[in-house]
């Protein structure tokens, strides 16, 4: 049971992996983004909504937890329901949109696409934008999801070169004349 949940996850990482880099390619060309919204509240004159996103952007993936505040031309606004439903959202924007190149560059962690600030956000005569934002380079979840994978795959070639070496493939014991088919030192069957 332990080997097959192990196998899945390998197999779930490797695809996730494969994901990642595909998203980590596409994002030189443009963003794809992830998005969660959800009404926070409203009084007479402005509404609230909470927006998480995930968002693969030139090179970087960025984390944002933004809160837009309207404030529509009829007042008083009128009030919505505390259950509001959640709206999902997602897509792809084009090269050079609002917000593509707006990291800073001060520290060379920023420059490697390292960044976690509060404040970016826009303003303008009819909303307010507060944001804070986790930025990091996009090889690297690709590089975290793919090390299950990795060691796999190293210890799967380690096993087959000590067997064809007549070798034990899980200590590595020498089985040259070893006519009972079990390895003395661990006890695994000898294929």
């Amino acid at each position: 049971m332990a080997c097959r949940l192990l196998n899945l996850l390998t197999g779930l990482s490797l695809l996730l992996c494969v994901a990642a880099c595909v998203l980590w390619a596409r994002s030189y060309s443009g963003s794809d983004y992830v998005s969660r919204a959800r009404w926070e509240g409203s009084d007479p004159t402005s509404v609230t909504t909470r927006v998480l996103q995930v968002t693969w952007t030139a090179g970087t993936v960025r984390l944002s937890d933004s809160h837009l505040t309207y404030y529509p031309r009829e007042t008083p606004v009128r009030t919505f329901p505390a259950d509001w439903p959640v709206y999902w959202g997602w897509g792809r924007l084009g090269r050079g949109h609002l917000h593509w190149d707006d990291l800073p560059r001060a520290t060379l962690w920023n420059r490697l696409g390292f960044y976690a600030g509060d404040g970016m956000g826009i303003s303008m005569s009819f909303m307010d934008e507060r944001v804070r934002l986790l930025s990091f380079p996009a090889w690297l979840p690709a590089a975290a999801l793919l090390a299950l994978p990795a060691w796999r795959a190293g210890k799967a070639v380690s096993a087959a070169r000590r067997t064809r070496g007549n070798r034990c493939p899980s200590c590595g014991y020498d089985l040259t004349g070893n006519v009972s088919g079990v390895c003395p030192e661990c006890g695994t069957p000898a294929s």
